[in-house]
């Protein structure tokens, strides 16, 4: 039953999160970073409604489900993100910020990636929910 509960949960909070990008970011094609991206599951939706360039960022490959998608192995805890300033439209990070010991740091390095005018989101578990 648990896994039933956090599979709806997560199907939900991808299905928002792909809502809040629609409605905010204002232009495509974009390029996209998912941070934590774990299956893919994130990147799957976005490609299917979007015209989007994604990429993927984990602590590791070994979770990722789609083999045309390189994940750059970073450890957020202690590592920057490897990539350069704003280089990209739109920048997630679901269910991710909660694990990390430096979210502050990661957040920052978030904006310091994402365009001028881009878009972020991130969402992190409701606690005070009973579900959670």
């Amino acid at each position: 039953m648990q896994k039933e509960i956090d599979q709806l949960s997560t199907d939900k909070i991808l299905a928002s999160t792909l809502q809040m990008i629609v409605e905010k970011h204002s232009y495509f094609p974009a390029e996209h970073l998912d941070i934590g991206s774990g299956t893919g599951s994130l990147i799957k939706l976005l490609k299917a409604h979007l015209e989007i360039n994604s990429q993927a960022c984990d602590y590791t490959d070994s979770l990722m489900k789609n083999d045309a998608i390189k994940v750059s192995i970073v450890n957020l805890n202690y590592e920057k993100l490897p990539y350069p300033d704003e280089a990209f439209d739109i920048v997630t990070c679901t269910e991710v910020i909660e694990h990390l010991e430096h979210y502050r740091e990661t957040i920052q390095e978030a904006y310091r990636v994402l365009k001028t005018g881009g878009t972020f989101v991130v969402t992190t578990p409701n606690i005070l929910n009973l579900k959670s």
